[in-house]
Order: C-alpha cells, then structure tokens, then sequence
C-alpha cells in the first residue's frame, strides 16, 4: 500500500527511491515529483504513470494506494525537487563514506 497526498491543486504517491531503482525508473523521474529522506513524492500527472506501469509490468498488479488530503498547501511542496543526478552523487558519497569507514577499520585490526 502506497501512501497518497493531495492538496486542493496536486497530489503526490510516496514511493522509495530504493524501489524505484529496483524497477528500473528512478532516472525517469522528472523535477516535477519531489524528495524528502530516502522517499520520492511522485507528481500524479506523468512521474506516478511511469511508476505504475513498472510495477504493474513487474507485480501483475497495480498498486493499491491509501489517500490523504488537506485542503491547505501540502508540505510536500516545500521539498527539494527529485534530481536523479543529486541522487546519484549523494549515493557516490554515501559509498565512499561507507568505504573509507571499511578501510579505516581493517587498519585498525591490522594493527592490533
């Protein structure tokens, strides 16, 4: 079950991006959808059609989603713009984090 945000003027499924790139799309996401953390909010008119024809091509299904509405502005609009480009280079530098981390510890057991 897919979480669903709509406000008077739009609406958003949140989907993470982990799943995303497990179905092959995270780099056809446009700038139109939006991130917060490790999850896409995909915009309904052309991100959330993309994301629902991968996965019902992958599950036989489609997703089922659980909506919420707010007759104000929905917060989503204050997160950052999805940028496949920004994921990418914030997964380059988690790697290297994760890899300078690996390579200081196996020092450290060198050493003792």
């Amino acid at each position: 079950m897919f979480k669903a945000y709509s406000d008077p003027g739009h609406a958003w499924v949140a989907v993470k991006i982990k799943l995303l790139e497990d179905l092959g799309i995270a780099d056809k996401i446009s700038h139109f959808s939006f991130v917060k953390g490790n999850t896409a909010y995909l915009e309904e008119d052309s991100d959330l059609n993309i994301f629902v024809n991968a996965y019902v091509a992958k599950n036989g299904a489609k997703p089922e989603f659980d909506e919420s509405h707010t007759n104000g502005q929905s917060r989503i609009r204050s997160y950052e713009r999805y940028s496949f480009a920004k994921l990418m280079a914030r997964k380059a530098a988690e790697k290297a984090e994760l890899d300078a981390e690996q390579l200081h510890a196996e020092k450290l057991a060198n050493c003792q």
